[in-house]
């Protein structure tokens, strides 16, 4: 009897969505196929929730036991997480200008304006940096 239960294979069950994760398993099955199967509507992507763009389509779950998350990584590789975060890294620099900015009593605009103009940042890190540094920040990622 013990020895039957130990053979049963193991099924995955995903685990409740955690708002603190930036890549989530989309909502519902997606019309992609399984990279290891090919079945189509058993295989579930990852999403990026700050976008709302799917990952490439390697990273998911499907019913034939196929996963792979963002989140992985080996010592020779850097997880997609980890690749993504390096390249949208917001150098501290970018805050200190925003906060003597702000003392110095400008707006978020000006501080966005400011930081893309002078400092080198794109749209996205100033907007965020203005953000952050004004108190509009929830959590990391989140705007209120």
């Amino acid at each position: 009897m013990v020895l039957k239960r130990l053979l049963k294979p193991t099924i995955y069950i995903p685990m409740k969505q955690n708002k603190d994760f930036r890549y989530q398993l989309e909502k519902r099955v997606s019309q992609h196929s399984c990279p290891k199967c090919g079945q189509n509507r058993e295989y579930t992507n990852y999403v990026d929730t700050y976008t709302g763009e799917l990952l490439p389509e390697e990273y998911g779950l499907c019913n034939c036991g196929y996963i792979l998350s963002p989140y992985f990584k080996t010592s020779s590789v850097k997880s997609y997480a980890e690749k993504v975060w390096e390249e949208n890294k917001i150098p501290t620099k970018f805050f200190a200008k925003a906060y003597q900015l702000k003392q110095e009593g400008s707006g978020a605009s000006e501080i966005i304006v400011h930081l893309q103009k002078y400092e080198g940042a794109n749209f996205e890190q100033a907007e965020y940096v203005a953000d952050y540094v004004f108190g509009k920040m929830r959590k990391t990622g989140e705007k209120s």
